[in-house]
C-alpha cells in the first residue's frame, strides 16, 4: 500500500510539473516559428453582431507548410463573448476569425490569438475587441436638419424618428430637448414633441434598430432687436432609455418679418443712380422709373434719402414656386431672386409663408 501511495504522490507531482512546462511554454512563445505578418486592429462590433477580422500568418522557417499551422483564440470574458462563439476559417497564410457577442452583453475584452506550428513553437497577439451596447438611435432621416420658419409661427410638423437596438428598451425611451439659444428667440417651452405612436424597423449597418416616430414643431416668439436677416437656433434632443442616452443636433432657421412700412424700398444713397440701383436689383432702370414716377420726376435728378419702392410686399401661398409668382406679376423669376436677395439665396428657397417684393 505504501509503495502505490509513493507511486500516486510520484505520478500526481509529475503531472503538475508536465502541466506548468506547457502553460510556460504557452505563455512563453519563441521567435523562431510561426508569426503574425501584421498586427490586428481593434475590432468594435454590436451585440449580437458577429465581429470578423483576418489574420495573416507566416513562419521563420522558409517553405514551412502553414496549413501545419493551428489558430486558437481565447476570450478573457465569457460572459460577453464565449470561447464557444469564435470561430476560424481558412487555411493557409489567411485564417478569417469570428467572434459572436452574446445578445445583449457589452464591455471591453481581449481576444488572446495563439499561432503553433507543429513542433510547438507559437505566436501570440491580443486582440482589443469593444462590444457597444445596444442604445437608444436616431434614424438617418433625422441627420443634418435645418428647419425653416418666421416669428410667431409655427414649422411645419418635421417626423422625427427615434429608437432602441433593443426591442424591449423602446418603451423606456423618452426624448429631451434642450435649445442653444442667446437671442431670446427661442426656450425650451416653443418646442413641442408628440409621439405618434407606430412602430417599424430600420436597418443600421449589420443592426435592426426598433424605431417610432415623434413629430417636432418649433415657435418662436417675436423677432428680436436686430438687424440680421435671419437667425440660427440649436436644438439639442436627446434620447434616453434611463441608463445610456444618444443625442443629435437640429438648426432652426428662423427669417426676419419686417414690416409693411419701409418693406421693398431702397433709399438711395451718395452717388447712387436710377442705372445702379436698378442693375443691383436685377432690373432696367426704366423699369425702376416707371415703378417710381410719382416719386422721382427727372430721372437724372436722384436726390439722397429718397425712398424708392422695388414692389409690393407678397406672401408666398402654399406650394408656390417663384416662377408661378413671377408669372403671375408679369415679370421673371431671376428678377424676383435679385429684389429679394439675401432673403432668396437660389429660386428653390421660397417657401409658404415667406414675404417678398413682387
Amino acid at each position: 500500500m505504501g509503495a502505490i501511495s509513493l507511486s500516486l504522490r510520484s505520478f500526481t507531482v509529475l503531472l503538475l510539473v508536465s502541466w506548468s512546462a506547457v502553460l510556460a511554454s504557452a505563455n512563453n512563445c519563441t521567435d523562431n516559428g510561426p508569426f503574425f505578418v501584421e498586427d490586428i486592429d481593434a475590432q468594435v462590433t454590436d451585440s449580437p453582431v458577429t465581429a470578423t477580422f483576418s489574420a495573416i500568418l507566416g513562419h521563420v522557417v522558409s517553405g514551412y507548410n502553414l496549413a501545419d499551422v493551428s489558430v486558437s483564440i481565447v476570450s478573457s470574458d465569457q460572459s460577453v463573448i464565449r470561447n464557444a462563439d469564435i470561430s476560424v476559417t481558412g487555411t493557409g497564410s489567411q485564417r478569417v476569425i469570428s467572434a459572436q457577442a452574446i445578445p445583449k452583453s457589452s464591455g471591453d475584452i481581449t481576444l488572446k490569438v495563439t499561432l503553433a506550428d507543429q513542433e510547438s513553437r507559437c505566436s501570440i497577439q491580443n486582440v482589443a475587441v469593444k462590444v457597444r451596447a445596444l442604445e437608444p438611435r436616431f434614424g438617418l432621416s433625422s441627420a443634418d436638419v435645418t428647419l425653416v420658419t418666421r416669428p410667431l409661427t409655427s414649422t411645419f410638423p418635421f417626423r422625427l424618428v427615434f429608437g432602441h437596438g433593443d426591442e424591449l428598451k423602446l418603451n423606456q425611451t423618452v426624448l429631451s430637448v434642450a435649445v442653444d439659444d442667446t437671442s431670446g428667440l427661442l426656450d425650451n417651452n416653443g418646442v413641442v414633441l408628440t409621439m405618434n405612436g407606430d412602430r417599424f424597423s430600420e436597418q443600421q449597418g449589420l443592426l435592426n434598430i426598433a424605431m417610432t416616430s415623434a413629430n417636432l414643431v418649433v415657435t418662436p416668439s417675436k423677432y428680436p432687436a436686430t438687424s440680421a436677416k435671419s437667425v440660427s437656433i440649436g436644438i439639442s434632443i436627446t434620447a434616453s432609455d434611463g441608463q445610456l442616452t444618444t443625442s443629435i443636433s437640429i438648426t432652426v432657421r428662423v427669417d426676419a418679418v419686417p414690416s409693411m412700412t419701409g418693406w421693398c424700398e431702397h433709399v438711395v444713397q451718395l452717388d447712387e443712380t436710377l442705372a445702379s440701383i436698378a442693375s443691383t436689383h436685377g432690373m432696367h432702370w426704366t423699369t425702376l422709373f416707371l415703378m417710381n414716377n410719382q416719386t422721382v420726376l427727372n430721372p437724372r435728378d436722384l436726390s439722397p434719402g429718397t425712398r424708392l419702392s422695388l414692389g409690393r410686399p407678397y406672401i408666398v401661398q402654399p406650394k408656390e414656386s417663384l416662377h408661378q409668382i413671377a408669372t403671375k406679376f408679369g415679370t421673371s423669376w431671376e428678377v424676383l431672386l435679385h429684389i429679394n436677395q439675401p432673403l432668396l439665396v437660389d429660386g428653390n428657397s421660397v417657401y409658404e409663408g415667406a414675404l417678398i417684393c413682387v
